[in-house]
């Protein structure tokens, strides 16, 4: 399996949940297969290595997903619960953003060693259109709150994200195409 490859499934696992009790897609698997991706990588970008950095990372960053973190706990206060699920939530769209865009940055430097103009213009475009929507999620998701007309913002952002992943995910088929032919 190529490098890219190894990233296309890798984001696969962490982006999809599939849970009958038990996680049988943990993130902190697909998370792995990322830093393996990466690790084949690192000759053609530093950006690369500070991906890899950020997907080591969240590796245990995603453990506590796992056992069921941010469940509702008896004897705490539910308010206070909420925050520091959301905070908790915060910090690992700004951890995966890190990654998406080290990753999306190493294939421009890969790209442009390789004069691939076509995919170094792609993949910076997909980097800001990321950027963008996942400003706007990080802005909003600490007054859903306390307004309920934000929830409806906030799914308009989510299902943006979704076509993102997809869109990245593109991203990663079309760089492994180009730097194996």
């Amino acid at each position: 399996m190529t490098a890219y490859n190894y990233l296309f499934w890798g984001f696969i696992i962490t982006f999809i949940n599939i849970n009958i009790g038990i996680n049988l897609m943990p993130d902190f698997i697909g998370y792995i297969i990322i830093v393996i991706g990466l690790t084949k990588l690192v000759d053609y970008s530093t950006y690369f290595s500070k991906g890899k950095l950020f997907a080591f990372i969240l590796i245990f960053y995603s453990i506590p997903n796992f056992f069921g973190f941010g469940e509702t706990v008896g004897g705490h206060d539910q308010y206070q619960l909420e925050w520091s699920w959301l905070l908790f939530e915060q910090l690992g769209v700004l951890l995966q953003l890190f990654l998406i865009g080290f990753i999306c940055y190493g294939i421009v430097e890969h790209a442009k060693k390789s004069e691939l103009n076509e995919l170094v213009e792609v993949a910076i475009f997909r980097w800001k259109l990321l950027l963008t929507v996942s400003a706007l999620q990080l802005a909003l998701t600490p007054f859903l709150l306390n307004f309920d007309l934000l929830l409806t913002f906030l799914f308009l952002i989510m299902i943006m994200m979704f076509i993102f992943f997809i869109v990245f995910l593109h991203l990663l088929r079309k760089a492994y195409r180009e730097f194996t032919n």
